[in-house]
């Protein structure tokens, strides 16, 4: 699958289930905020520009990010969960020190 226009394909961090509050009480996942961290898998070619050409992205695949809470499209690829979004739902790139 490859995203078209300034789409992007991203892996979602996996929800890590229950967790507990300060005060000790159990929070089901399906409670909690949905990760807005993943890793890019695909990256569309761009955006047009106003001038017709053709803008690069910003983001590569693999490239791990910070997105915007319930960006995208939650799509299954081959038995795994991916979305889809626009690259102006990544907020930020996630860079090793």
């Amino acid at each position: 699958m490859k995203p078209i226009g300034d789409r992007v394909l991203v892996r979602p961090d996996r929800d890590e289930g229950e967790g507990l509050s300060a005060g000790g009480v159990v929070i089901p996942g399906t409670v909690e905020r949905a990760p807005t961290t993943g890793v890019i898998v695909q990256v569309g070619p761009g955006r047009e520009g106003r001038d017709g050409r053709r803008v690069a992205p910003e983001v590569s695949a693999g490239d791990r990010v910070i997105f915007a809470e319930g960006a995208g499209d939650a799509i299954t690829v081959d038995g795994e969960d991916l979305l889809v979004m626009g690259e102006d739902d990544v907020v930020a790139r996630i860079e090793a020190r």
